[in-house]
């Protein structure tokens, strides 16, 4: 019994810094790399309904619409639908006019 009470308590003080981790910690532990921080900022701030948040985050990472759309998934969405699906139609649009895609298409298909 002490050492099932001894593994447990080793457990939660080596897992317990894990599990609060922010994501920055986590960034430092490995479980999540720097390149996947700068996606999660794009979906973010594609999901803000800010159309400047949106392109200060694509200028910083040097990204542009073009590839995001083509490249980026967002919760197993494209950046486009990911906008609509979300309520964020100012972004949504900025995205349909950068890349030339038709907005109403992808409404109807919602």
């Amino acid at each position: 019994m002490k050492k099932l009470i001894m593994a447990v308590l080793t457990f939660t003080v080596i897992a317990a810094p894990f599990a609060m981790a922010s994501n920055k910690e986590m960034i430092k532990y490995g479980s999540i790399s720097a390149h996947e921080e700068k996606l999660i900022s794009l979906c973010k701030a594609i999901k803000s309904n800010s159309r400047a948040r949106l392109s200060m985050a694509l200028r910083k990472d040097r990204i542009r619409y073009s590839e995001m759309q083509k490249g980026l998934v967002c919760n197993g969405q494209d950046p486009m639908t990911f906008a609509i699906t979300h309520h964020a139609m100012d972004n949504a649009h900025a995205i349909a006019s950068r890349t030339k895609l038709d907005i109403t298409h992808i409404v109807a298909k919602n």
